[in-house]
């Protein structure tokens, strides 16, 4: 019985990989084009992107292939600089009045947050350093950091 399933196996499962091969062929040919292709705008072949023509959120399927450069041009960005990107959504998302940060009452008094991590308080008072304290209390540096801010902190509360 398991010579005949070993044999029915061999037989069968490289033709089932080679329709799923074709079958994402098929599916991904568009797709495949347009990043062998060149930019519509000014015939670069080089970082290009999809721009839809009807933005996806209005229903837009159809694509052009822009190269980063002639896709910031379209929506006044320059995506070579992921900065510049990041600053302007959050420019846009202040604007629009969202609350960015923090939510209101996430952040921990000092106090609960030094007790909290008290060996990496004793650590630190003892002149351990921020690579060997982590080691020690099984903690990141960046813990360990947070916890040397606080203990320098005259600020009532800390993350």
């Amino acid at each position: 019985m398991l010579n005949l399933v070993n044999t029915v196996f061999q037989r069968e499962f490289p033709k089932m990989i080679e329709q799923e091969r074709q079958a994402w062929e098929k599916e991904n040919a568009e797709s495949m084009d347009m990043e062998m292709g060149s930019c519509f705008e000014c015939g670069s072949s080089s970082q290009c992107h999809r721009h839809h023509i009807i933005p996806q959120s209005l229903g837009g399927r159809s694509t052009v292939l822009l190269c980063e450069s002639c896709h910031g041009r379209v929506h006044g960005l320059n995506l070579v600089n992921h900065g510049v990107l990041v600053r302007a959504a959050l420019e846009k998302a202040r604007r629009s009045g969202k609350k960015l940060g923090r939510k209101v009452g996430s952040c921990v008094p000092t106090e609960k947050f030094l007790e909290k991590h008290k060996r990496v308080v004793q650590c630190l008072h003892k002149g351990g350093s921020v690579r060997k304290t982590a080691e020690i209390c099984g903690c990141s540096k960046g813990t360990v950091e947070r916890v040397k801010k606080a203990m320098e902190s005259p600020e009532p509360e800390f993350e």
